[in-house]
């Protein structure tokens, strides 16, 4: 099974509201997801998830610590489900 790294990104306001983006993919129902994305070939998991933060938000920000590890299976934005690795900061 294909094994995909990710950084995913709790982005909470002053006001304590959770940033969330509504993904559409073909394979299944729209749902809600935090900011992030696929770790870049030699990339870190904090290097990645900088990176992402800027990509989708435009922010510039220190990366929080560590909340929570993930391993999972699923078939989001493929057909065919492979294992994914998060770090959610």
């Amino acid at each position: 099974m294909e094994v995909r790294k990710s950084s995913r990104l709790f982005i909470i306001d002053s006001e304590g509201r959770l940033l969330l983006f509504l993904y559409k993919d073909e394979h299944q129902a729209p749902f809600w997801a935090t900011a992030g994305g696929e770790l870049k070939s030699g990339e870190s998991y904090n290097e990645a998830a900088a990176r992402e933060l800027y990509e989708e938000t435009g922010l510039t920000l220190e990366i929080g610590h560590l909340l929570k590890e993930r391993d999972e299976v699923y078939a989001v934005a493929r057909s065919t489900p492979a294992r994914w690795l998060e770090n959610i900061s």
